[in-house]
């Protein structure tokens, strides 16, 4: 069991350089979404913004945090108090939502930059007078750096960043990674106030989105690898920070899960949970796959999947062995096996049983678990190659932001988004009848038909 570490704070810190590399992570992420602003509405953002009456009226503050359940924003009051805020800047001009998008976007890399640089600097030799050695060399910063700039500008986070809806997901992570930092931070300098902000930012996170759930939990986790070295011991010199962090769970089980069934999420959904299971067996895999080759992205996967049996037990095999071993990993090492528990984590609610049947599978959804499978990358590259591996990560920021800025391309056209949906996934009806509904909209009537006769049924099989 490991002592209390002394804190690590940035008095040794060239306050120049880390600011230059905030700066950085800042010019860097908005050049990769300089193209973004422009993109309409699509798909869901019209019943989040232009069909939603709760954010007309700023100050109605009721039917803001309580919009209709059948609304997307219902059960998540934070982000339509935010789209309130856009409609009473620009109304339904998109560019201020994408705006703050960008902003929350960038505030959570900071985030996850601060996050990464503290843990990693607790990992170096210290010496048991507490400061660095006379002429040692930090690598906390750079690497933090490096980890940071490959996951703001990775194409998979388009989907999350670009697409005006999936406010809720990057809120939600933006709250994640300050939950984080701010116990880091409060732990470090024994701050109460940094405690005090980490259990406000976990509220503020499970009254963005459903998948803050897990927060009070990787919080303990990273607690007992990172300083205690026991959940017990954790849980012992904490005995009001995690009351409060998990206080949170009311605020999301008595409030915020309204709503559900009009998501199709939830049991009795007419898909099982085993099947659903099953399915995200499959999922898991490929999120894996498209962090490091994100090619195709595909903005709506459809409802349901139809998959043979070939197909699933390969999947499902390495999901098993991926579970077990990151399961073997954190009990041999926890230090290691503490990103792999992490992954899996941040995925369980929306990658376990509970199905979430009108959507088993969202690129949205590793705006998260994207971070960790990054750092596990970059950490593991330095691992084995050294300072080499470095370089090879570093290099390759260039063609993701040319990617991610090519993918931005997509979203400025609800056309060419839903063509290219179907072209990946034409199975999808959904595709189909939202490129028809694109097509009226247009007054093009004769396309529209023919997209609404060309759809495919939906199929329900695994």
């Amino acid at each position: 069991m490991s002592a209390e570490p002394q804190p690590v704070g940035d008095s040794n810190l060239n306050r120049r350089i880390f600011f230059g590399a905030a700066g950085l992570i800042v010019g860097v992420t908005l050049l990769a979404y300089a193209n973004s602003y422009s993109g309409p509405l699509i798909f869901d953002d019209s019943a989040s913004i232009k069909d939603n009456p709760s954010i007309r009226s700023l100050w109605s503050l009721s039917s803001v945090f309580f919009p209709s359940p059948e609304c997307p924003t219902a059960g998540r009051p934070l982000a339509n108090f935010s789209f309130a805020l856009n409609y009473a800047v620009g109304g339904t001009g998109v560019w201020s939502y994408h705006a703050v998008n960008l902003l929350l976007h960038v505030l959570s890399a900071l985030a996850l930059f601060g996050t990464v640089r503290r843990t990693l600097a607790r990992l170096e030799p210290v010496p048991l007078t507490g400061g660095r050695a006379p002429g040692a060399k930090s690598e906390s910063l750079p690497v933090a750096l490096l980890i940071t700039l490959l996951w703001s500008v990775h194409p998979l986070l388009t989907d999350a960043v670009t697409y005006i809806s999936q406010r809720t997901e990057i809120l939600m992570g933006l709250c994640y990674f300050f939950t984080l930092y701010a116990f880091i931070r409060g732990v470090e300098e024994t701050s109460g106030a940094w405690l005090s902000a980490s259990v406000l930012a976990c509220f503020a996170g499970m009254a963005s989105k459903e998948g803050m759930v897990t927060a009070p939990v990787l919080i303990l986790i990273y607690d007992r690898v990172f300083f205690t070295g026991g959940f017990l011991k954790a849980w012992r010199l904490r005995r009001r920070f995690y009351p409060a962090l998990a206080a949170s769970w009311l605020l999301l089980a008595g409030l915020l899960m309204t709503g559900l069934k009009h998501r199709g999420v939830g049991f009795g959904m007419g898909v099982t949970w085993w099947n659903y299971a099953v399915t995200e067996c499959y999922v898991i895999p490929k999120y894996l796959g498209l962090v490091f080759w994100p090619h195709p992205l595909v903005f709506d996967y459809g409802p349901l999947f139809t998959l043979t049996l070939s197909e699933l037990l390969p999947a499902c095999a390495a999901s098993v062995l991926l579970v077990v071993g990151s399961i073997v990993a954190f009990v041999r090492c926890p230090r290691v096996g503490f990103l792999p528990t992490a992954f899996f984590l941040l995925l369980a609610p929306t990658s376990s049983v509970v199905p979430v049947a009108a959507q088993p599978m969202a690129e949205s959804r590793m705006y998260l678990p994207a971070a960790v499978i990054v750092a596990l990358s970059v950490l593991g590259f330095r691992r084995c190659a050294g300072r080499r591996g470095t370089m090879v990560c570093a290099a390759l920021a260039i063609p993701l932001l040319c990617l991610a800025v090519v993918r931005n391309d997509f979203y400025r056209d609800a056309t060419l988004l839903w063509t290219d949906t179907i072209a990946q996934r034409p199975a999808n009806p959904r595709a189909y009848y939202s490129l028809a509904l694109v097509a009226e909209e247009a007054g093009r009537l004769d396309q529209s038909r023919r997209f609404f006769r060309n759809g495919p049924e939906p199929e329900v099989r695994l």
